[in-house]
């Protein structure tokens, strides 16, 4: 969507969004999974490091190639785009994550605990977001997404 140009956020990118790194991931999923604490339970997992949509998009615009931060557009507008696309796609058959879904998960204004999961678990989630971002970078110039 960045490469494409269409990469829009809602309300100037201001929402929370919470990343968070594969390897960071699957730690949390095999704990899950693999301690009896675990059993029957449900658990949040992300890398505990809450950003701005804005920040975390930033660098997926710069990787596309493009200066300055994604586009933005009020909530409404983002959702009444949104909602055209997402119906003209579907009369289309084309799948796209352009959605008014979309638009509302990067309006978030709060971020998730993480506590159960360090409680029961010991998820302790070990990426920061430089260094995750930094590796995605380079994983997709690695596996030619990215030039």
């Amino acid at each position: 969507m960045a490469k494409a140009g269409q990469l829009i956020l809602p309300d100037n990118g201001k929402a929370v969004f919470t990343p968070v790194f594969i390897e960071d991931l699957l730690d949390g999923i095999m704990l899950a999974a693999g301690l009896q604490e675990g059993a029957g339970q449900v658990f949040i997992l992300w890398g505990g490091e809450a950003v701005s949509c804005n920040e975390f998009f930033s660098h997926h615009w710069r990787w596309a190639g493009r200066a300055g931060s994604p586009r933005s557009l009020p909530l409404t507008a983002a959702l009444a785009l949104t909602k055209g696309v997402w119906k003209l796609n579907q009369l289309l058959k084309r799948h796209d994550e352009v959605t008014p879904d979309t638009m509302l998960m990067f309006s978030r204004k709060g971020g998730f605990s993480i506590e159960k999961a360090k409680r029961l678990l010991g998820y302790c989630p070990k990426t920061r977001l430089a260094e995750g971002m930094r590796e995605s970078e380079a994983w997709l110039k690695a596996s030619g997404e990215l030039d």
